[in-house]
């Protein structure tokens, strides 16, 4: 098999294998027990210092290591696919969390990892957080390590980082708010050059490894409920930001356009897509939401009116251009109303809010 030699002293966030040629990691202290968060994913065993890896599955998880010291390791473990690429996300339906990177949301999956009792167990694939607040008071002031954190975090945990880009709006958000924003020279041309301090401190924690950027949530849903149309104007062309030199679709264009570049000039292993709401047409549901609307009324008229409404939702979209310069997918957000848009009855068989 193929040798690494590892020191626990200069550990790296991760340790890779390749799928179907078995691997040994050489420590330099004895190893008395091991967890792994995922189980399906790769067959480990160990012999005093020796950490013997095999997998005929791509993906990633995370270990947990105890020393003879009695002191506890956690490392992010990469399988790569047989031809030498780095994996994507599973081949079945990936499950993630929102998180910070305060101790208790680490912790929660440092102390998770369950080899027991599956149900116990914390595994997950994915793990999201929002990179947010604008270009001019937003993360990079109250938390300039963000980005950098939460990439070397997600990758030691084993898990997918997965970036919410959510600086259209600022301190605070609105179609008002907004519209200001994409208007004002000033401050879209900051907004090119924080998006751009985000991929580099991404790329300089990442380097080959997998991530996505889910684009400003609820931007898009406020534009489609005003009725909003393409050519609303904007700060931002194709080429240029200037005070009224754009329009909506070119806006977004050139949004994909600055990602898909950097993906490109950089080989940056990225997906990226914009992220619309169910509640963005207008005056077609009540306050439980589209979803809901099935649970009154003839169930087939409702479900044909839910059916359009994604169509509606999505053409939108498309007309204002999220799946220009490459974009890879389309998150959707049912979240808002189902959380916060109704008050359910203590009564817990009363389904009002699921």
């Amino acid at each position: 098999p193929a040798t690494q030699n590892i020191f626990f002293d200069t550990l790296p966030f991760q340790l890779k294998a390749i799928k179907g040629i078995p691997k040994e990691f050489v420590f330099d202290k004895t190893i008395i027990g091991i967890k792994i968060r995922n189980k399906s994913l790769t067959q480990l065993s160990f012999n005093n210092n020796i950490l013997q890896v095999e997998s005929t599955t791509a993906g990633r998880t995370g270990l947990e290591i105890t020393t003879s010291d009695n002191l506890k390791y956690y490392v992010g473990l990469r399988i790569d696919n047989a031809d030498g690429s780095v994996p994507k996300l599973p081949d079945y339906v990936a499950v993630g969390s929102v998180s910070e990177d305060i101790d208790d949301d680490v912790n929660f999956y440092k102390n998770g990892i369950d080899n027991v009792n599956d149900l116990k167990n914390n595994r997950m694939d994915v793990r999201y957080t929002y990179v947010n607040g604008g270009p001019l008071i937003g993360w990079n002031t109250w938390q300039p390590d963000r980005v950098l954190k939460f990439a070397r975090n997600s990758v030691q945990l084993g898990l997918t980082p997965y970036f919410i880009f959510y600086n259209i709006p600022d301190g605070g958000e609105s179609y008002t708010t907004n519209k200001e924003h994409i208007q004002s020279a000033d401050y879209m041309n900051a907004y090119f050059v924080n998006l751009n301090l985000f991929i580099d401190q991404a790329k300089e924690i990442l380097g080959d490894e997998y991530f996505g950027i889910i684009l400003e949530p609820d931007f898009l849903g406020y534009n489609q409920q005003n009725n909003e149309p393409t050519t609303m104007t904007t700060a931002v062309s194709e080429t240029t930001v200037a005070d009224g030199a754009g329009t909506l679709l070119t806006l977004v264009n050139r949004i994909n356009k600055t990602i898909n570049d950097r993906r490109v000039q950089d080989g940056l292993n990225l997906e990226f897509g914009w992220q619309l709401n169910l509640w963005a047409k207008p005056n077609v549901a009540g306050i439980r939401g589209i979803i809901r609307e099935t649970d009154t009324g003839i169930f087939q008229t409702k479900l044909t009116a839910i059916e359009q409404t994604a169509n509606d939702i999505l053409q939108y979209g498309m007309n204002v251009g999220i799946m220009s310069n490459s974009a890879d997918f389309v998150s959707i957000d049912k979240y808002g109303l189902d959380a916060l848009g109704y008050s359910n009855a203590s009564d817990p068989a009363d389904p009002s809010s699921y």
